[in-house]
């Protein structure tokens, strides 16, 4: 497929067998085999990142420059079925990582290539002697560490006869050429794409913006929360004018894990409990007349709702753990079972039940977690002999069927998702859903600004949850999505300054939040080491407008940083306002923010500068 207004190609490869007996075994099966570059062409240079871990450092950037021998490769795959789990390693052929988005720079022109799969994956690079990248790649069966020296062939490619009538896919291959000044301009191309055709638009709409909220983010314990502790929560915020029938932003309500049944031998106050997932029944202890109560009082204060699910893993003494074993994959750990999309019966369930649950629980926006190590040994503990690779490929096709179905009926629903975090951000995914929880690493300054550092080059609709005891937290974890919890309001209320921070990065986040979904520059190095200045820029394609953040972290050194952002219009004049100081307008051409830049000293640590342009010069 080729799109018409973005150089972007996209193909998936299919096999069937038509005929009446089983088919020859297929056998090293690739969803791309292809070589980019050509005579006498410089270094190459790939841009990704490593995936999550639930670490500050999730979604680390990372520059890799190819050998120039020939022969020489770097192998990059995923951790335990899930497409975005793991981190690059040190390893000089095979640094792993976790992340299937790939920029391949050659220096002022590249192509970026994706691999959507929501599952186990390999891509292998290998630099031949006309300077050419092969890139070699698709689903893989076998899991790290690893010994020795492996090639992308030693990672278990798919292996299998098909069956009479059977047909299977590879992964869905995304690339895009490019010609730019710098890999920078080319991802802004990238997630200008991105926005428009891989990412879902209810109604035919971008997703707009979210600052949700909720009575629970994970220091309470989720299975102990009731349908009294959600209405003191509304009150509560309605009472400080956060919620959008008093003039508030915080537009989503959010319930999270914990709100159904648990087996009967589960104490619900082990703050583990809501882990016991396969009693889908509202607790009518907790909420006696359900979640749809919570939920019609959330919109009738002008939020839109959140209901957390997780069908596809179950625990020992819930009713499909003990009632459907032949719904569930084998293998694995006992303790923690997954459906099998694979499984026509079980599909059918699971999609009878979300729609049972919709209707009945009346949410806005259906949450999809999918949590504990991944399937990878599930699937390969089905597979039979002569038949590497149908288990995940029938699961990896029912989970795809299952989001699209549940689009057909409920197109104007949005779709969370989320895998302890985000460990399943792959295109194919993400060409069905919004990223809410991009790390299970939450309420933590640093880690959110870092992330939100190294997934936006890729990923356009994404956010965390904030910790709100200062501006710094705060500002930290703006993005597209902006998510505001207290969960000891009704413990230890906060302070009238407290409520004021949250007022005012509230306030500060209305003003910028559209400019997160347009492009994005990274204005200083990524520290890992968290001790330097971080800084990025959002706006306009156009030049017109934008906000630019900066953090001095607690223990950075350097008393100044100076700002230069980019994609400004060299002739035009720009007004710069702080929002520490809104009353300080400054008036720059875009030719000296760009070149001479701004400086910023802000003289406490931890520190966040946050600074909004627009053009003064046009109306």
């Amino acid at each position: 497929m080729t799109y018409a207004d973005f150089p972007v190609v996209e193909w998936t490869v299919h096999f069937e067998n038509t005929g009446s007996e089983n088919a020859p075994t297929l056998s090293e099966v690739l969803a791309i085999d292809t070589s980019l570059g050509g005579a006498a062409a410089p270094s190459w240079t790939i841009h990704t990142n490593s995936g999550s871990t639930a670490v500050a450092t999730d979604f680390e950037p990372a520059d890799l420059t190819l050998s120039p021998t020939p022969g020489d490769y770097l192998l990059f795959t995923t951790e335990g079925g899930r497409p975005t789990s793991g981190t690059l390693s040190a390893d000089p052929k095979v640094p792993g990582g976790g992340w299937p988005y790939f920029n391949l720079d050659r220096g002022g022109q590249g192509a970026i290539v994706a691999l959507g799969w929501p599952g186990q994956w390999g891509l292998q690079t290998e630099l031949d002697s006309l300077g050419r990248v092969r890139l070699t790649g698709g689903m893989t069966n076998v899991d790290g560490p690893f010994s020795g020296t492996p090639v992308l062939r030693d990672l278990g490619l798919t292996r299998m006869h098909l069956e009479p009538g059977e047909s299977i896919r590879t992964p869905l291959i995304v690339t895009m050429a490019w010609r730019a000044d710098d890999w920078i301009d080319a991802q802004n191309v990238w997630r200008q794409w991105f926005l428009r055709h891989n990412t879902p638009r209810p109604g035919g709409n971008n997703p707009p913006p979210m600052c949700p909220t909720g009575s629970v983010c994970g220091s309470y314990n989720f299975t102990l929360v009731t349908t009294e502790r959600e209405f003191d929560f509304m009150d509560g915020y309605r009472r400080e004018g956060l919620l959008p029938s008093v003039g508030g932003h915080l537009d989503w309500w959010w319930i999270d894990a914990g709100w159904y049944t648990l087996p009967d031998a589960v104490d619900p106050h082990d703050v583990t409990a809501w882990q016991y997932t396969g009693n889908w029944e509202v607790d009518r202890v907790r909420y006696p007349n359900g979640l749809k109560e919570v939920t019609d009082r959330a919109r009738a204060e002008g939020m839109s709702t959140i209901v957390w699910h997780e069908l596809e893993r179950c625990r020992p003494g819930t009713w499909l753990y003990e009632t459907h074993p032949e719904w569930l994959l084998p293998g694995g750990d006992p303790e923690h079972r997954y459906l099998d999309w694979g499984n026509p019966d079980a599909y059918d369930w699971a999609v009878a039940t979300v729609h049972r649950l919709i209707e009945e629980n009346g949410p806005d926006l259906y949450r999809q977690d999918f949590n504990y190590l991944g399937p990878l040994a599930n699937w390969n503990a089905a597979d039979t002999d002569g038949r590497r690779g149908a288990t995940q490929i029938r699961y990896v096709v029912g989970f795809l069927a299952f989001l699209d179905e549940l689009r057909r009926c409920r197109p104007d629903m949005l779709i969370d998702n989320c895998a302890s975090g985000g460990r399943r951000l792959d295109v194919e995914s993400l060409r069905r859903s919004v990223v809410m929880s991009q790390s299970d690493n939450v309420r933590d300054p640093q880690g959110a600004h870092s992330q939100h550092f190294g997934l936006s080059p890729w990923v356009v609709c994404h956010g965390t949850s904030a910790r709100t005891d200062s501006a710094y937290a705060l500002r930290s974890t703006m993005n597209w999505l902006f998510e505001i919890h207290i969960d000891e309001m009704l413990t230890a209320p906060p302070t009238d300054e407290h409520w004021g921070l949250i007022r005012a990065a509230t306030e500060e986040w209305s003003v910028v939040k559209g400019h997160y979904s347009e492009d994005f520059y990274p204005l200083s190095g990524y520290d890992r080491a968290m001790t330097g200045w971080l800084a990025y820029q959002y706006g306009a394609a156009d030049g017109a407008a934008g906000v630019l953040h900066c953090f001095a972290r607690p223990d950075t050194p350097q008393e100044e940083f100076v700002l230069r952002p980019r994609g400004l219009i060299a002739a035009a004049t720009y007004s710069i306002v702080d929002f520490d100081d809104p009353g300080g307008e400054r008036k720059v051409s875009g030719h000296d923010l760009m070149s001479v830049g701004l400086e910023v000293a802000p003289t406490h640590r931890p520190a966040a500068v946050m600074l909004r342009y627009q053009r003064a010069d046009v109306r």
